[in-house]
């Protein structure tokens, strides 16, 4: 099979596949569902405007009912001890925010237990990530209008399934004591947002704050009237497909939040001004911003949930994609210098002899790695903001060029060289004849016995195997490997990791068994310490792009991979064999490429009346110089 036809065959399954998707017939919202909707949200704004004016016509039957709970109260009060004295806090907390939270079973006999969904809210391993954007209150100082998005990840007691919830998020922030309030609606819920439900979490003794949540609302509302109003006529769908591993819940939470402080109120003014520094920078010195910190508790009227959380770590929207940005800086400075190593590689490896030396599956992890990197990248610059994106484009280019005109063409070459290398193949020998089989045959039939066509077909399929290139089964292996990686993602993280960090394993047992070394030192290490850099960022960083916790287990395979390096650089510097027991080296323990006078006569034939005077041994011409040996040569060469 030919490499043309190989391509083809790989286009060809990637056809088939493509046709194969499942393709989802969205359903689109109408004119009369969104009037319905306008109509909604027109009601909900004069039911709000009726209560705050006193007018019971316009107020209908809404009520505000305040969170009654044992042991929300508990929580709160154990929870907004902290700001108890005066002090100061954050005021912008456009930030994210991740951690861990628990679920508390509050269920009453009434409760719908069908509300709860699929998420795990009492499960044992939990995860929580917020993103919040503070927005100013029209006429207001100390009150800011906060929106974002949770996501809530749990796994349950019972199995290992780890399911997620989206919850939207929309509230107020009070500035003075740090507290803040959230109503939390799931996406895939069957309810409505409604903001008004804040009043129910509130203080009412606190008028000011009455009053800002009052304008934040009602301009809440106004604004997705008006939102909705700009879709009449357009074609919106009603909603996406959830993805594989979301729950569906409904749930709708009323989230406390407590801001840790940052100083003493005296500090106010040395705060504001290094948050505006943060916001818009000018170049101006400042001293490092304190760590912001929250702590949450939820309520579910609904569902008569309780839940809570430690102490969350936050980091500003500003300051993350600053440290991203540099983050991509070191990342592109690292992929030059993978180019650059993988250049001057390609150009020793030039020849038949050279690329006999290199390992191809060694080059095929790299591939993967790099491909893997490039793929990432390149999903995550989709969707990120322009700042940034950028960057991430940038990255993916990179390592694109990096695994396909480098890696992936050593990878062809060096299969392409060994099997070009490789001597024919003998004609397979006539088939054993077996002389108890041939008893069992009957004299008036051909046929054999099941086994015998069992390994008859299994023969055949062995050379069937044979006869398939290695560069096809790379193609194949590879278009498997993206499969399982888009449809399974978590199962290919843990069967690449293992992989990805011994991609110089290969070209170890290569070395052992040419007796070669086809690598230089300084691409070694350089191969080597490039590639530990993502790792360490997503491992060790604890706001990292993807929010992953900070592991000590990453420094396992860092240091396997450290491990292989130093030994290619002894295979290097000592040989290929300098690590093995001098019991596995036969050929070179036996073997002496400058032997004494003695043990020469020993390997030469000699007759008896010769053994006596070895010098009278004939040691034949010089294959280089033609020139006869003498024994005193021999003799000045072995001193």
């Amino acid at each position: 099979m030919s490499w043309a036809v190989s391509l083809r065959m790989l286009h060809m399954w990637c056809a088939v596949l493509a046709c194969t998707l499942v393709l989802v017939r969205a359903e689109y919202w109408t004119k009369e569902d969104l009037e319905v909707h306008i109509q909604r949200l027109e009601r909900e704004r004069t039911e709000l405007q009726g209560y705050f004016t006193h007018n019971k016509t316009e107020q209908g039957n809404w009520t505000i009912q305040q969170d009654k709970d044992a042991m929300l109260s508990t929580s709160l009060e154990r929870m907004y001890a902290v700001s108890s004295e005066p002090a100061t806090y954050y005021r912008n907390i456009s930030s994210f925010f991740h951690g861990n939270w628990t679920g508390h079973d509050r269920t009453r006999k009434d409760a719908p237990w069908a509300d709860r969904g699929d998420l795990a809210w009492t499960g044992n391993k939990t995860r929580m990530e917020i993103q919040l954007n503070t927005n100013p209150i029209e006429g207001s100082v100390n009150t800011s209008w906060l929106t974002g998005n949770l996501v809530l990840t749990s796994t349950s007691n019972d199995s290992d399934t780890t399911v997620m919830a989206d919850v939207t998020l929309a509230g107020v922030l009070s500035q003075a004591k740090g507290h803040a309030y959230l109503i939390g609606l799931p996406d895939a819920g069957a309810e409505n947002m409604d903001t008004r439900a804040l009043f129910s979490m509130i203080p009412h003794a606190d008028a000011t704050l009455k009053n800002d949540t009052y304008t934040a609302v009602l301009n809440d509302i106004t604004g997705r009237i008006g939102r909705v109003q700009r879709l009449v006529g357009k074609s919106v769908p009603m909603s996406t497909p959830m993805p594989e591993g979301h729950a569906v819940t409904n749930c709708t939470m009323h989230f406390y939040g407590q801001l840790m402080p940052v100083g003493p109120v005296t500090e106010k003014a040395a705060m504001d001004a290094l948050e505006a520094e943060l916001q818009h920078p000018t170049g101006i010195a400042m001293p490092s911003a304190p760590p912001l910190r929250m702590q949450l508790v939820g309520y579910s009227p609904r569902c008569d949930l309780v839940v809570d959380t430690p102490m969350l770590d936050g980091i500003g929207i500003g300051v993350f994609w600053a440290q991203t940005r540099w983050y991509a800086i070191g990342l592109l400075a690292i992929l030059l210098v993978q180019l650059s190593i993988m250049a001057r590689t390609t150009d020793r490896a030039s020849t038949p002899s050279a690329l006999a030396k290199l390992s191809g599956p060694t080059f095929f992890i790299l591939t993967m790695y790099d491909a893997h990197v490039c793929l990432g990248h390149l999903i995550i610059a989709s969707s990120l903001q322009d700042t940034v994106a950028l960057p991430m484009y940038a990255i993916a280019f990179l390592s694109g060029i990096l695994f396909l005109v480098f890696e992936y063409k050593m990878v062809v070459d060096i299969f392409r060289t060994q099997m070009q290398a490789r001597p024919p193949p003998p004609p397979p020998p006539p088939p054993p004849v077996d002389q108890r089989m041939d008893t069992q045959i009957s004299e008036d039939t051909d046929e054999y016995p099941w086994h015998r066509n069992v390994y008859d077909l299994g023969v055949s399929l062995l050379d069937s195997l044979r006869e398939i290139p290695r560069v096809s089964v790379s193609l194949i292996f590879t278009a498997i490997v993206f499969f399982i990686s888009t449809v399974m993602p978590v199962l290919i993280i843990y069967m690449l990791i293992p992989l990805l960090f011994s991609f110089w394993i290969p070209q170890i047992a290569h070395n052992i068994r040419w007796r070669t070394t086809g690598l230089s030192a300084r691409a070694v290490i350089g191969m080597s310490l490039t590639r530990v850099y993502i790792p360490l960022y997503m491992f060790q960083t604890r706001h990292n792009l993807l929010f992953l916790e900070p592991s000590r287990i990453v420094w396992i395979p860092l240091a396997w991979l450290v491990l292989q390096m130093l030994v290619l650089l002894g295979q290097d510097a000592f040989g290929p064999l300098f690590f093995l027991p001098r019991d596995c080296i036969h050929s070179e323990k036996v073997w002496s490429w400058h032997p004494s006078c003695e043990e020469l006569a020993a390997l030469l034939q000699q007759d008896g009346d010769m053994e006596s005077n070895t010098h009278m041994l004939h040691l034949g011409d010089c294959p280089i110089c033609l020139m006869p040996n003498e024994w005193d040569a021999a003799e000045a060469d072995t001193t």
